[in-house]
């Protein structure tokens, strides 16, 4: 079973605590579930540590939710510090996998589909901001790849296929306006009105 948070929880420990019961004291089905809780919280760390060593990070980073919500049932540091560094493992591991696939897709010239992926990645490190403080990593790939643009944008005006030129022209525009650079805000404008005159 699944439990990525208390409430999940709570009707599984009320069961048991009621098995328990019957047979023993309140004192001990206390110590027995906090024993219980603390077996299943190892489970899921050493299942997460497995899915991590074989970079199965958004596996491992459901099992670290779960094995959290038996840290907080019993908190203490050692548990919260594990379960934050696991938490950071699968994590950065999860970005790192993003920008992977729009590295292997720009290199490959799918400049499309490394900005979806380079768009996830930014998604993913705003949600995990806490995690993956920087946002740098992403805008520099997102800087090569509006590069990449803007080089396929040349090649494509030089073919005079000026509507392919247009739009690789306004998609490295955006990227940088994206990343605030406007080192070629100038030059691309012109470059944009090239393509329109010519199409």
């Amino acid at each position: 079973n699944f439990f990525p948070s208390i409430n999940n929880w709570t009707p599984y420990e009320e069961s048991l605590r009621k098995l328990i019961q019957k047979e023993t004291t309140t004192e001990f089905a206390d110590q027995a579930i906090k024993s219980f809780c603390k077996t299943l919280y190892i489970n899921y760390i050493n299942e997460a540590d497995s899915l991590i060593s074989d970079e199965k990070y958004s596996e491992a980073d459901l099992m670290i939710k779960n094995a959290s919500t038996f840290c907080n049932l019993n908190p203490d540091k050692q548990c919260e510090i594990l379960t934050f560094n696991k938490l950071a493992q699968a994590k950065y591991g999860i970005f790192d996998a993003y920008l992977q696939v729009a590295l292997s897709a720009m290199e490959m010239g799918k400049l499309e589909f490394a900005q979806n992926y380079l768009r996830l990645a930014m998604e993913f490190q705003i949600a995990n901001s806490n995690i993956i403080i920087s946002s740098t990593t992403v805008e520099q790939y997102y800087e090569e790849l509006a590069w990449a643009y803007f080089e396929a944008a040349k090649d494509f005006y030089n073919l005079e296929n000026f509507r392919e030129a247009f739009d690789a022209y306004v998609n490295a525009r955006q990227i940088y306006d994206l990343i605030e650079i406007d080192t070629y805000d100038e030059l691309i404008d012109k470059q944009i009105k090239r393509c329109f005159i010519n199409n």
